[in-house]
């Protein structure tokens, strides 16, 4: 099954998860690493609470600070590190419910998400489809591309990362007003435009729910930043804020880009893979 430029329309995330059939074997490894997959509330909250309030102190303190300075570029690194370290979290709410962390996926889109223009529901209902036996791999794998074919098409993705917080702006700042005014732009959004994917021919499954949720989530963005217009027009925030959130934005995107290609050998020929040809 090779690549194609025809759109993949994707199938609801729980007739692909259930479609994988796990033999004996993955009962074992599964039974060997049960203790490994124990959810410790108190790790998870501490590591992300930590990392949210240093990255936005970094971000206010490289604000205050002469552009290019020594001092701001040493916020904003610490800055970057610590909002992709945050960020990151976001893998761990889609494989996660409100029964195991109950309460983590609200703050973290308050203290994260929507600051940061990557709200939840652009990877919950996304990412499931990259750990099924059918799709991983090939062509209905929305975070898979062969990048191992074409050093252009890796250094493509890597120069596009810095142009991703422009997108999210013109996603969640503008066309979620449009989206509110139109059902039918509502629908395309969610479809289109509305997943963290690296393979632009697959498409979300735009069911009443899913929409439901895209639109809540693109309302709580849209009041966060009111309120963050709101405190800079009032003298409380430094215009700067949004240009050093954009510099940090963009290295953030860079460095998951980093990470993302070097998560897998990418070297799949477009055909289902078990999961020792994953590994």
């Amino acid at each position: 099954m090779a690549y194609s430029r025809r759109d993949v329309i994707s199938r609801p995330p729980e007739v692909a998860l259930n479609s994988s059939r796990f033999t004996s074997e993955d009962v074992r490894i599964r039974e060997a690493v049960r203790d490994l997959h124990v959810i410790k509330p108190r790790v998870y909250w501490m590591d992300f609470l930590i990392a949210a309030t240093a990255g936005w102190i970094a971000v206010l303190i490289a604000a205050t600070l002469p552009l290019f300075s020594t001092g701001m570029l040493i916020a904003l690194g610490v800055a970057v590190l610590s909002l992709y370290r945050g960020l990151c979290f976001i893998h761990e709410i889609s494989h996660q419910t409100s029964r195991t962390l109950p309460g983590f996926e609200t703050a973290w889109n308050l203290l994260i998400g929507y600051p940061m223009l990557m709200p939840s529901c652009v990877y919950s209902g996304v990412h499931q489809f990259h750990h099924s036996l059918k799709t991983y791999g090939t062509s209905r794998d929305p975070e898979y591309m062969p990048f191992a074919r074409s050093r252009i098409m890796t250094v493509l993705f890597a120069v596009e990362s810095f142009l991703i917080p422009f997108a999210l702006l013109i996603r969640f700042l503008l066309l979620s007003v449009a989206g509110f005014a139109s059902a039918r732009l509502q629908k395309w959004l969610v479809t289109c435009f509305s997943s963290l994917i690296l393979n632009l021919a697959w498409r979300r499954e735009a069911g009443p729910q899913t929409i439901a949720l895209v639109r809540r989530q693109s309302a709580h963005i849209l009041l966060v930043w009111a309120g963050f217009a709101g405190l800079a027009l009032a003298g409380w925030l430094p215009w700067r804020f949004f240009v050093v959130w954009l510099m940090a934005s963009s290295l953030v995107s860079f460095v998951n880009t980093l990470r993302t290609l070097g998560a897998h050998a990418y070297e799949s020929t477009g055909e289902p893979l078990d999961r020792e040809a994953q590994l």
